[in-house]
Parts: structure tokens; C-alpha cells; sequence
């Protein structure tokens, strides 16, 4: 018995996966989408939109957040800045005023 050649017994097995893909997926096409597969199907596209929207206003939201926190931190060391500043004079009417720590 003759032994074949192992490119040729190679394409021959790609020739045939392909002819079984090709048909399993005419075999698909040919079926008629029942009627709860394509309701399942709109409902996975509305759902996705949903999400989106949702993702992209959380994103937009804690952008603005963090935005608002920023500044106040900001505002916040300014206001210390300036109330702890060597010359300045509010900041020595600040510490006169506070109370005395008692033990």
C-alpha cells in the first residue's frame, strides 16, 4: 500500500472541515428565526443602549465630581494658605482668637 503525502492529507482535511462549516451554516440560514429568538435579540440591543447611556453618564457624572472636589480641596488650602501666612494679618487675628487648649 502506497503512504500518501502528508500536505496532501492535510488539504483534504481542510477541504472537508470547510465543506462541514459551510454547510452547517447553510443548514443555519435556511431555518426561520423563531419568533422569541428575534424578541431576545431586540431585547439584548435595548438593554446594550441602556447600559451605554448609563455608562457614559456615570462617567460624565464622576468626572464632575471629581471636578467639584478638586476646587473645594483647592478653595479649602487657599483659605489656610492664606490664614497660617507669615505676614499675614488675618492669620494672626485667626490664631488670637481661637480658644486655649486645656490638659
Amino acid at each position: 500500500m502506497e503512504k500518501e503525502d502528508p500536505d496532501e492529507v492535510f488539504r483534504r482535511r481542510a477541504q472537508f472541515i470547510i465543506y462541514k462549516t459551510l454547510e452547517k451554516a447553510d443548514a443555519l440560514s435556511r431555518r426561520r428565526p423563531s419568533v422569541l429568538r428575534i424578541k431576545i435579540c431586540k431585547l439584548k440591543i435595548r438593554f446594550g443602549k441602556r447600559l451605554k447611556k448609563l455608562r457614559k453618564s456615570m462617567v460624565v457624572n464622576i468626572y464632575a465630581a471629581r471636578l467639584v472636589l478638586y476646587k473645594r480641596i483647592l478653595n479649602q488650602l487657599k483659605a489656610l494658605k492664606f490664614l497660617f501666612s507669615n505676614g499675614g494679618a488675618a492669620g494672626d487675628k485667626f490664631i488670637d482668637h481661637m480658644p486655649q487648649l486645656s490638659k
